[in-house]
């Protein structure tokens, strides 16, 4: 969630204690219910059919991360320019 935050890519997160006082739904991600594959697949498509949303989700969540993180650690990159610690190479957004 972190690196995709730090990417300026928009976040969907299952609501759960530790995530919902991170993220707040339709602000700076989009929240869905645990084990609900119909609410994922709903949240992806919204955000693909949507992408100026997408990206002002993404802008606030970017925003929202850099003021919770711990000083120092925001916007650091690995060598292939990724954020640190990510594992993703490419996002579909």
């Amino acid at each position: 969630m972190a690196e995709a935050m730090i990417a300026k890519k928009p976040v969907i997160v299952t609501d759960i204690p530790a995530v919902n006082s991170i993220i707040q739904n339709n602000v700076t991600g989009l929240v869905v219910p645990a084990k609900d594959s119909e609410a994922l697949a709903k949240a992806i498509l919204f955000l693909a059919r949507n992408p100026e949303e997408a990206r002002l989700i993404a802008a606030r969540g970017y925003a929202n991360d850099k003021q919770t993180l711990p000083p120092g650690t925001h916007g650091r990159r690995n060598r292939s320019g990724l954020p640190e610690g990510s594992w993703c190479k490419k996002s579909l957004i």
